[in-house]
């Protein structure tokens, strides 16, 4: 019997605006205010978060349900980015360098139990596909016929942020600054059941399980995320270019693997419009090097913590993690758990 597979899909709406279905549900990505866009939906790299903060309190539901016990889970996530100046129609590549997380647990069992719900938790499927290279196979498809006419926003704060890269050598890679602030949030909400937060908003996000509440799953907001990164990486380089570009989509096709990691995405990307060769290959450029397409071939440091709360002395104890590494046999995808003083 062959692994499961299901399809992801985005589509440009407009200005910031990216429609996401996945099998279980259906959102708007959009950037943040501070990056252009109005800040109605969570961005491409924020569903990465949302996806690996949601399966690590998941887990950890399953682990103490498991034992026969209730369990508070909260997971809060941000990242670093790391940029490289190139030359070619892009002025650099990004990727996720970094992800930073935290997990706060509450849980009535004993210290090795205990210990073994917040290891199971964070060593996730989807913690150990990130912490991974993913193979990614990427084709693009051109329409000449053009179902309408996109409008001719640029968002001006991206393109800000390229122009500072002119002047950056090429083959330096630059490291964002950690982020001040937790920027996602999810919450254990009952057995196959999280509510991922962005900012004033909520999400439901199921486990895929009979009995959880509809939902994309994190693996889903993961390929949602890779979709959608893709349309905005055409939309942002071939828009600010005047290339006329009418319509983009990006669908994902993602196999899973026995373990629930996934073992590989095939992503096409659709571009309508009147398009020279010349365009064209620039454009497969773009579609091809997004910001989260880059994270998952490469592979993602997670560095973690955890506060765990002993819920009957109301003590709480930080642990902290070493960085998540992957290897051959995944041996060492299991964290040891140190108290930190």
């Amino acid at each position: 019997m062959p692994p499961p597979s299901f399809v992801t899909l985005a589509t440009h709406l407009s200005r910031e605006r990216v429609l996401v279905e996945m099998p279980h549900g259906t959102l708007m990505a959009d950037h943040p205010k501070s990056l252009g866009g109005e800040g109605l939906g969570p961005s491409a790299g924020e569903l990465v978060l949302m996806a690996l903060s949601s399966s690590v309190v998941l887990e950890a539901g399953m682990g103490a349900h498991m034992l026969g016990y209730g369990v508070d889970a909260v997971s809060r996530s941000t990242f670093q980015s790391a940029r490289e100046r190139i030359s070619g129609p892009l002025v650099s590549l990004m990727w996720m360098s970094r992800l930073h997380h935290r997990l706060e647990l509450g849980v009535s069992v004993g210290h090795d139990e205990r210990d073994n719900v917040a290891s199971q938790a964070l060593a996730s499927p989807l913690a150990r596909t990130l912490s991974k290279p993913t193979p990614i196979e990427e084709a693009i498809r051109f329409v000449k016929r053009p179902p309408r006419e996109m409008s001719g926003f640029v968002n001006e704060v991206l393109v800000s942020n390229q122009n500072e890269q002119d002047e950056i050598d090429i083959g330096v890679v630059s490291l964002s600054k950690p982020e001040a602030r937790w920027r996602i949030g999810a919450q254990y909400l009952a057995p196959s059941s999280a509510l991922g937060y962005h900012d004033h908003q909520t999400y439901v996000i199921g486990s895929g399980s009979e009995g959880s509440l509809r939902g994309p799953t994190p693996v889903e907001l993961l390929a949602g995320a890779l979709t959608s990164c893709t349309v905005y990486y055409v939309v942002h380089n071939a828009v600010y270019r005047s290339m006329p570009v009418h319509s983009i989509d990006a669908l994902a096709e993602v196999t899973m693997a026995d373990d629930g990691t996934i073992a590989s995405i095939n992503k096409t990307t659709t571009v309508s419009g009147d398009l020279t060769s010349e365009q064209m290959r620039e454009i497969e450029v773009m579609a091809n090097s997004c910001y989260v397409g880059e994270s998952l071939k490469r592979g993602i440091c997670l560095t973690r913590e955890v506060e765990v709360l002993d819920s009957t002395s109301g003590k709480g104890e930080t642990v902290s993690l070493a960085p998540f590494v992957s290897c051959d046999d995944e041996s060492c995808c299991i964290p040891q758990m140190k108290n930190a003083g």
